[in-house]
């Protein structure tokens, strides 16, 4: 497995009841990275800030925001346009927590399950990476971009329009 291209670990045994507040900025490399593993054409600021508190013993729960200006590519004219993403992050890690089974039914209505710590450590880099991914537009459109063209399926007439002008001829 490869390395986040965002790491940012801290150990869960540093994590404290009163809890911190930690600001994350990732450098020209890190967002170089992730623009690729996300599919932008680049990432030009890419900061969160993330609280980080332990609860009930052996959990930590992190909140916070992650920000990103980014140049995503138009799905209908190709061309680069810049967005903007704000989301909120939230998880939930606790200590002996078994790694999820792939083959496990997971009940969407559910409160959601800790995430395991791995080896000692919490990756908020990561974390703010996957809430980042959530905030994408999954087709972004430039603002006013129209198709050149109306597609078939957005033309009223239907499957027999070409029957239409035989209607009343011999």
């Amino acid at each position: 497995m490869n390395p986040p291209e965002w790491s940012r670990p801290i150990p869960g045994r540093a994590v404290t009841p009163e809890g911190r507040t930690i600001e994350l900025d990732a450098s020209a490399a890190e967002r170089a990275a992730l623009a690729a593993r996300f599919g932008l054409v680049a990432i030009d600021r890419l900061a969160a800030r993330l609280e980080v508190r332990r609860i009930d013993g052996d959990l930590i729960r992190v909140t916070g925001t992650v920000e990103a200006d980014l140049v995503q590519t138009c799905v209908v004219s190709l061309d680069p346009f810049p967005a903007t993403v704000r989301d909120p992050v939230e998880g939930l890690f606790g200590e002996g927590v078994p790694e999820a089974v792939p083959d496990e039914w997971i009940d969407p209505e559910a409160d959601d399950l800790p995430e395991p710590i791995v080896e000692g450590v919490i990756d908020l880099g990561e974390l703010a990476a996957q809430h980042l991914s959530l905030g994408l537009d999954p087709h972004p459109r430039k603002p006013d971009a129209e198709l050149p063209q109306p597609l078939i399926e957005d033309q009223p007439e239907g499957p027999f329009a070409a029957l239409k002008g035989w209607k009343g001829k011999p």
